[in-house]
């Protein structure tokens, strides 16, 4: 099997490897017939262009995924069109894909035991040293400082 780690709040981390996994007894068409009937539904909900780019981003980051393009073309829009909905919210495509690597980024570090490296890759930054100087611009210090912090207040 592929080993994976459980999280809090039922988030599972699970390697990239599984992210190729299909389920022998998956059924596509229902998969498929599900997706498009929540579809309208998503599209209604409060929170926004914002938070159906928020929610959709937590995943596709684990895809290494993370881009304007990729993103645009997973919600059916263009990145033109996706940049006007988000400004029309107040924010950027950019300030959202911070927030998320940023919350993913503390719970990486304060329920795993992965190196920085790792978690850069996770989150796909271009390379370590990137992720770690995101981190401090976030968090006003280096990743092994918050993790240490958080660690011992446990």
């Amino acid at each position: 099997g592929i080993p994976l780690l459980i999280v809090k709040n039922f988030d599972l981390v699970l390697p990239r490897a599984a992210l190729g996994f299909h389920l022998p007894t998956a059924d596509r068409a229902a998969h498929a017939a599900m997706l498009a009937s929540l579809a309208p539904i998503l599209k209604l909900a409060p929170w926004g262009k914002a938070g159906e780019v928020t929610h959709a981003l937590r995943s596709m980051l684990l895809a290494g995924r993370s881009g304007m393009p990729e993103l645009a073309a997973h919600l059916g829009t263009t990145p033109r069109s996706l940049r006007r909905a988000l400004a029309a919210e107040g924010t950027t495509f950019e300030e959202i894909r911070d927030r998320v690597r940023f919350a993913m980024a503390r719970e990486l570090l304060e329920l795993t035991t992965l190196p920085a490296a790792d978690i850069a890759l996770t989150l796909d930054f271009a390379t370590p040293s990137a992720f770690v100087r995101a981190f401090r611009r976030w968090a006003d210090r280096p990743p092994k400082a918050w993790r240490a912090e958080r660690r011992a207040a446990w």
